[in-house]
């Protein structure tokens, strides 16, 4: 089980440190969503499935999507200015994360991984959460809608300028 949770908190630090790091905005969300995937595994994992498929379809599923329409509409720009953290604060940061896993590692302190059979996962999601879903399944529409909705009128002026040309 150690090594379960060893491998899903390397890749997660992995993904963040990279969300964090990379030139472009669109990557940066990119590697975002690869962070907050693994924390709803490791939320599951450890045993808590609501919270899990809440941050799998928030965190990874419409923060994702809103921000790559924002960026599409602003444009995807490389970053070029310097690094906000200080590389000694984010390595003692990391050391320090991965010192307080160690300190759970010998004290053998990690919950006992906890198997779900799908139909409580199902009954769990569809029926349980009914209301959540259908609220983040709302929420996702309005927001791709008020993006579209923003974006609209500089679409219907290029395509105007476009044919009188």
């Amino acid at each position: 089980m150690p090594l379960i949770y060893g491998l899903i908190l390397a890749v997660l630090v992995f993904s963040a440190h990279k969300a964090t790091r990379v030139k472009g905005l669109l990557n940066s969300a990119l590697w975002l969503a690869g962070a907050s995937c693994m924390t709803s595994i490791l939320l599951y994992v450890m045993g808590a499935p609501g919270l899990a498929v809440i941050e799998l379809s928030v965190g990874a599923g419409l923060v994702t999507v809103l921000f790559v329409f924002a960026i599409s509409m602003v444009g995807d720009e490389l970053i070029n200015s310097d690094v906000f953290v200080p590389r000694w604060l984010a390595i003692s940061i990391i050391v320090m994360s991965f010192g307080i896993l160690a300190v759970f590692l010998i004290l053998q302190r990690l919950p006992e991984m906890q198997t779900t059979r799908s139909e409580i996962f199902s009954q769990l999601f569809w029926v349980d959460r009914e209301l959540d879903v259908i609220l983040q399944g709302a929420l996702f529409i309005s927001g791709v809608l008020g993006i579209l909705l923003l974006i609209a009128p500089s679409v219907t002026k290029a395509i105007r300028g476009g044919k009188s040309k």
